[in-house]
């Protein structure tokens, strides 16, 4: 797959283009001096030049390559749930996680205290609940013989009641306590590739404070910029490929931003159909040339032309016989042939060579060469 994105290569191609047609200025020159007296070899009836014609035909396998990153659709954020200094951290921009895995954690000092001093209080409350408890067993058993009232047995009932319920809120509060302390660990809610991290070990962090992001390989896009006039040429569901090293997909353009970055860029987003890349790597997209009346033709190289600028033109044959400067974008040489983007279809007639002696909206007749 060849890429067409190196403006080198076009300056290349038009340095020997312009070797070319000084070549071809000659050898008409010398042409046109022999033939004095011999006007109807070079014009035709009614001042019509007599030209060979070349048909744009189109350049199979062609693509335009540009660079892009994967990164997720909507990436995670891994936040600190409680307040704190960072004590440890465990997770590098770029590095990939597991879900669940440990990233950082948060100085847990009051957590454990609490935790401790609510332990303290249950081992307090369960020695009384059990006291309370063989009591109210013993009155129970004294009043059913007659040897304790009623009222102490019913007395001695209710403590026992009373010193359970403060035992399942004893334990509640070990429960909370512990479930507090685990919110000062950050874990990956999902698996994936570290993109971002905003704090260092000892750095003091507020409650919801976002410490990393996470690319995920759930909905990945390819963030990628492209030159201006291929940004002109690209479109919405257009598909592409991509290599990462040895891996490989589909993509299918998602979005082109109609505004132009400094340097002459615009930003395109292609979203990741197939392939296992992951987010953050750095891809290679290939798109395919052919794009409506932009396709990537080929024409002879003696068709191209250019004008003191640089540009590049060439002359379309209209329906009628006459001629029409169209300007073209030269790709590259190979052999022969140029490889050029035009605004006019496949199929469309050329002028193969000599534009130099020829103006716009002149009127011309085809001659086959050797006829």
């Amino acid at each position: 797959m060849r890429s067409t994105t190196s403006s080198g290569h076009a300056d290349i191609a038009k340095s020997k283009v312009r070797i070319l047609l000084s070549g071809i200025t000659v050898a008409l020159a010398v042409t046109l001096a022999g033939c004095k007296g011999e006007e109807k070899s070079t014009t035709g009836t009614g001042g019509s030049a007599f030209v060979s014609a070349a048909v744009a035909s189109k350049d199979l396998g062609t693509s335009e390559v540009i660079t892009g990153v994967v990164e997720s659709k909507e990436p995670l954020q891994a936040s600190a749930a409680q307040g704190g200094r960072i004590v440890q951290l465990n997770g590098n921009v770029g590095d990939a996680v597991d879900a669940g895995h440990i990233l950082a954690m948060i100085d847990d000092t009051s957590a454990k205290l609490r935790i401790r001093q609510a332990e303290e209080e249950l081992r307090r409350v369960e020695a009384l609940s059990i006291d309370r408890a063989a009591a109210a067993q013993r009155i129970s058993t004294l009043a059913a013989k007659g040897s304790a009232s009623e009222a102490g047995r019913s007395a001695a009932v209710a403590e026992a009641t009373a010193t359970q319920a403060a035992l399942d809120s004893a334990r509640a509060a070990v429960s909370f306590a512990k479930n507090e302390a685990d919110l000062f660990i950050v874990r990956a809610s999902s698996a994936g590739r570290i993109s971002t991290r905003t704090a260092e070990v000892g750095a003091v962090v507020a409650p919801g404070q976002v410490l990393f992001s996470i690319e995920n390989e759930s909905g990945r896009v390819i963030a990628a910029t492209a030159p201006q006039a291929l940004a002109a040429q690209l479109k919405s569901g257009q598909s592409a490929r991509y290599t990462a090293g040895s891996t490989e997909g589909e993509a299918v353009i998602l979005s082109v931003s109609p505004k132009v970055e400094s340097g002459g860029v615009v930003r395109v987003r292609l979203e990741v159909k197939t392939g296992g890349v992951l987010p953050g790597a750095i891809v290679q997209v290939s798109i395919a040339g052919d794009v409506g009346d932009q396709t990537i033709k080929r024409v002879p190289a003696t068709a191209i032309n250019l004008d003191g600028g640089g540009s590049s033109y060439v002359y379309l044959i209209k329906d009628g016989g006459q001629i029409e400067r169209t300007a073209v974008r030269l790709r590259g040489l190979e052999g022969a042939d140029a490889r050029i983007s035009a605004p006019f279809p496949v199929g469309a007639s050329v002028v193969a060579a000599g534009g130099a002696f020829l103006r716009d909206g002149q009127s011309v007749k085809i001659v086959t060469p050797g006829l």
